[in-house]
């Protein structure tokens, strides 16, 4: 009768450590950074067109975890313009990536924009929305051309 009991109690015990934990695994700091490291944004091509300058943007999620509310900006602080993708928060799984198409409008520039005028910015969530596992990149496009 006493092994019962005693095995009940480790059976609740141990039920109790799982549910608090919701078997849930934390991002150190050094996992993190190696994690975000493996996240890219690409310039896969540019198109003038009629509207404006096209940019067809990719995310690239090589890292272990999804990206959770990915936003991505286009700015040309020159004539202080900036736009966020159409699709705003999106996810992109692990090992997956994710094409955008941006639009520079021919009213915010005049004449030739270079690719160091232009700028991308990145942002969102590893693995889960939390405060924590926020990151951001951001640079020129000449920078993510691929």
């Amino acid at each position: 009768m006493k092994s019962k009991i005693l095995l009940l109690m480790i059976a609740i015990m141990s039920f109790a450590v799982v549910s608090c934990t919701n078997g849930k695994k934390e991002i150190n700091a050094t996992e993190f950074q190696r994690e975000v490291g493996n996240i890219e944004l690409a310039v896969a091509n540019i198109e003038k067109t009629s509207e404006g300058m096209l940019y067809t943007v990719k995310v690239i999620n090589n890292s272990s975890y999804i990206i959770k509310q990915a936003s991505v900006f286009l700015s040309y602080p020159k004539m202080k313009y900036k736009s966020e993708a159409d699709e705003k928060q999106f996810d992109v799984e692990a090992n997956k990536d994710k094409e955008l198409k941006m639009l520079l409008p021919a009213g915010t520039y005049i004449g030739n924009v270079t690719t160091n005028e232009v700028f991308l910015e990145l942002r969102g969530y590893l693995k889960e929305i939390v405060e924590k596992n926020g990151f951001h990149m951001s640079g020129s496009v000449e920078a993510y051309i691929k």
